[in-house]
This record gives C-alpha cells, sequence and structure tokens, in this order.
C-alpha cells in the first residue's frame, strides 16, 4: 500500500503531466525548418519565431504545418517591420 503522501505525489506527477501535455502543443516545425523556409540566417527573430508559433497553437489557432509556414511568414513581416520602425536595431519580443 502506498502511504497518504506517496498517494499525494503520484497524484501531484500526474497532474503536472496532464497539464504539462496540454499547454505544450507538439512542433510542426523547427527553427531550421524556419530558417530554411523563410531564408533567415541563425539569429534570436528565429526563437522569437518559435515562441510565437507556440503560443498561437496553444491557442488552438494552428494545426498543421502548413498553417504554422504560412502564420511564420506573417510573423517575419511583423517583427521585420517592427525591426525597421527601431531603426534596424533588433529587440527581443519579450
Amino acid at each position: 500500500r502506498n502511504s497518504p503522501h506517496e498517494r499525494l505525489t503520484i497524484k501531484m506527477i500526474r497532474r503536472y503531466y496532464t497539464a504539462r501535455e496540454k499547454v505544450v502543443p507538439p512542433k510542426l516545425v523547427t527553427g531550421y525548418d524556419i530558417m530554411k523556409t523563410l531564408n533567415l540566417k541563425p539569429s534570436p527573430l528565429i526563437g522569437n519565431l518559435v515562441k510565437d508559433l507556440t503560443e498561437a497553437q496553444s491557442e488552438g489557432n494552428i494545426h498543421t504545418k502548413d498553417a504554422a509556414l504560412q502564420y511564420l511568414k506573417e510573423r517575419l513581416a511583423w517583427h521585420q517591420e517592427k525591426i525597421k520602425n527601431r531603426g534596424g536595431r533588433w529587440v527581443s519580443s519579450n
């Protein structure tokens, strides 16, 4: 038999992993896919695009790789406009 402490620990661990599965969506594209498809070099922008995509997936807006790539093209244009408006200086979107 499990002690009350062991039962509580098991319950907490199960809850953690169940909640994590609901929040963290499956990875549809990688940073490499983004660089290749959008013809980008490694930079902080790639990480920001990955973060943007993860958030959109978590909100239930993106479900396929094609939809993800289309979304990333739009986000890239948004980030580029943001950089342009800051005089060409990169500023993280965090």
